[in-house]
């Protein structure tokens, strides 16, 4: 799978975050696994249930085929890497700094994209690292 990770972050033209590879490796069967953690968007607070896309290409949850998708997100510099039960909602990797600096983590809500990207975007964590301890499996 290491080898499926570089490919996808040469055809993103990103570098993904350590810890995110790390946690994508060591957890086993991650693509049927299910995670939830605590969201607070402005006063409203909500627990937000995930799946996290994967990098086996004949899947329907592969990464580079949800980002050619979803094109209206990498211009904006967001890579989902998680879909939520909205289906069209995702976190995403925010890249406000460039390809190859450590992203923010994002939720992306679709329906709020037709008003404007800012109102879309609500912001969970800084760093993949702050986010995975935000998680808890389902």
């Amino acid at each position: 799978m290491t080898k499926n990770i570089t490919l996808i972050e040469e055809i993103l033209n990103i570098k993904f975050p350590t810890v995110y590879v790390q946690f994508v490796l060591n957890i086993y069967d991650l693509e049927n696994k299910k995670f939830k953690f605590a969201m607070d968007d402005g006063g409203y607070k909500s627990n937000e249930v995930i799946t996290f896309l994967n990098f086996e290409e004949q899947s329907d949850d592969y990464i580079v085929n949800v980002c050619k998708e979803e094109e209206h997100l990498q211009p904006n510099h967001l890579i989902p890497f998680a879909r939520t039960e909205w289906e069209y909602d995702f976190i995403c990797f925010y890249f406000e700094n460039g390809r190859n600096q450590e992203p923010k983590i994002i939720y992306f809500s679709f329906d709020l994209y037709y008003e404007s990207l800012e109102d879309s975007i609500f912001h969970i964590a800084n760093s993949f690292d702050e986010f995975v301890h935000k998680l808890d499996e389902e």
